[in-house]
């Protein structure tokens, strides 16, 4: 499906580059809300790049079991190795709370972020106040599906707020002054705004032996457990053994387990 873009340059970071890729996903003619992720418009970048999201009223909505909201979608190249990832919501006058997803072109989900793993930071050179996270990801090596990133909201996010620094406090910190007794301001939710994503080669991912340093859903570890079955029973150890190494590298547990039980069968 063809984006419609705003502007047109390449950018590693906020600071000091030229604009990012720019891109408003609009919903199509004759859809304006899909029920699965493959009929998303869906943007690409180069590695490293940075791609800004406007999501506004005309934007593509996906309505599916778990998500109900604008969403801005980018697929994530998986011939790259290890990518580091940052996801930032610019907050104005209003915020998008974001969610994180990364899915497969046919909807299973192989990792998630949650509103409250954004970190809120403050205004700083030309940057706004936002909200960001950063993580790393190791895309799957014998996927034939494309791996793409979903940034959506929740319902219940609307009813909430982010306090953000008041600039009466934000001043006096920049200039060393006593800080005067002003609260943060409550910024509302909503299902519009802007959001940036970076995506650069990582140095390194967590060592399979590591411990997790966040919950995996059951739904990521059954997905892995049912497709290192799949792959065994069909012969493909390649796959399987491909699966496995991306399951232990995300820190999904018992997975070497189920590979030995599948291939002792």
């Amino acid at each position: 499906m063809k984006l419609r873009a705003l502007v047109l340059s390449g950018c590693v970071s906020l600071i000091g580059c030229q604009a990012p890729l720019v891109l408003e996903q609009a919903a199509t003619q004759s859809a304006i809300g899909v029920s699965n992720v493959s009929m998303l418009n869906v943007a690409t970048t180069k590695i490293p790049g940075q791609v800004q999201f406007n999501i506004t009223e005309r934007s593509q909505v996906l309505s599916s079991s778990d998500i109900d909201s604008p969403v801005a979608a980018i697929e994530l190249p998986t011939d790259r190795g290890a990518l580091a990832i940052t996801v930032t919501s610019l907050i104005d006058d209003h915020l998008f709370a974001p969610y994180v997803k990364i899915m497969r072109k046919d909807g299973s989900v192989i990792d998630d972020y949650d509103f409250n793993e954004f970190t809120y930071l403050k205004p700083r050179f030309v940057l706004g106040n936002r909200l960001e996270a950063e993580f790393n990801f190791l895309p799957p090596t014998n996927s034939l599906q494309p791996v793409i990133l979903v940034i959506y909201t929740k319902r219940e996010a609307l009813n909430q707020t982010t306090d953000v620094i008041h600039p009466a406090r934000l001043d006096a910190e920049a200039r060393g002054n006593h800080l005067p007794e002003v609260k943060d301001i409550p910024v509302p939710h909503a299902l519009t705004g802007t959001i940036s994503v970076v995506v650069d080669g990582a140095a390194s991912v967590k060592p399979a032996n590591a411990q997790p340093t966040r919950t995996i859903t059951p739904s990521n570890k059954a997905y892995y457990e049912t497709e290192i079955e799949k792959a065994v029973t069909n012969n493909d150890l390649k796959k399987a053994v491909g699966l496995l190494e991306e399951a232990e590298a995300l820190g999904i547990e018992g997975m070497r387990t189920v590979f030995n039980k599948a291939v002792n069968l």
